[in-house]
């Protein structure tokens, strides 16, 4: 299939269980395999804790429970994005490829998606037989923060 160059995007994508996201590969600093994570007190089951990435401090976030997927703690690949200039980790099961995909493909998110999961997701692409959600890497963040002043004010 050729794109059309003003209607490509490219993404990174990856694996949650059973499920396929993408970020897109602007907001992808880079992947990242078995870092140690510190658990950080009082913080929500979210946020797995923080990790060292060359001298900055990053918050790891557990995929599986950002999208409401389920939590794993056996994840340790982290897939750095770039959330309002700053960095965060997703812990994700794996990171399959970088692919382009036209805007065209890109439909709403569907109704069945948890509300939470609903406000995180851009769309959902139809390549082929896959379905990929397209993640909104800023709404994470935002949600994340939100989680966290939350957590800080009940305790």
């Amino acid at each position: 299939m050729s794109l059309d160059t003003e209607t490509k995007r490219y993404v990174c994508v990856f694996r949650l269980g059973e499920a396929s996201l993408c970020v897109a590969i602007d907001q992808v600093q880079q992947v990242v395999e078995h870092l140690p994570v510190l658990p950080v007190p009082l913080a929500p089951p979210v946020i797995r804790g923080l990790i060292n990435l060359r001298g900055t401090v990053v918050t790891a976030l557990d995929g599986g429970l950002v999208f409401d997927l389920g939590e794993n703690n056996e994840r340790d690949t982290h897939l750095v994005v770039l959330a309002g200039g700053q960095p965060l980790s997703l812990l994700v099961d794996d990171v399959i490829e970088v692919t382009a995909f036209s805007m065209e493909m890109l439909s709403p998110p569907p109704p069945n998606l948890s509300p939470s999961a609903r406000r995180l997701v851009r769309g959902v692409i139809c390549q082929d037989e896959n379905l990929i959600m397209f993640v909104d890497v800023d709404r994470v963040a935002e949600r994340i923060s939100s989680h966290s002043s939350s957590a800080l004010s009940a305790a």
